[in-house]
């Protein structure tokens, strides 16, 4: 379920960032959605640092907001970005929603479009 996203990953040589997801999907789809929002974070961080934008405040909402408020990423990323920033709020935090392998696929692929799209703009 997660072949474009490693596919992706691999062409932007950050291929060691996701090699264990796809069997973390398979065992525990929270943990797996937790995992790429925490490696969403690390992306968007990196692209703010490569255009020196501060950002100070430690939140994705925020650092979302810096990277669509400075015109660096497209409004279908910056909301492929909310949309992994919500789905992996309900996976990080004590929630009855239930996760399923939908939502890991609906969030690696648009993890996989944002880093497409960041590697064509050549922020990573």
């Amino acid at each position: 379920t997660l072949g474009r996203l490693v596919t992706v990953f691999r062409d932007a040589s950050m291929s060691s960032e996701v090699e264990l997801l796809p069997k973390l999907a398979q065992i525990d789809a929270r943990a797996c959605l937790n995992r790429l929002r925490v490696l969403t974070e690390k992306i968007v961080s990196k692209a703010l640092d490569k255009k020196q934008i501060p950002h100070r405040e430690k939140s994705l909402a925020a650092a979302i907001g810096a990277l669509k408020d400075n015109g660096v990423a497209s409004e279908r990323a910056v909301s492929y970005l909310h949309t992994i920033r919500v789905i992996g709020n309900i996976a990080a935090h004590a929630s009855e929603e239930p996760l399923t392998d939908a939502d890991v696929r609906i969030v690696s692929y648009a993890l996989a479009c944002v880093v497409e799209e960041f590697m064509d703009t050549e922020l990573l």
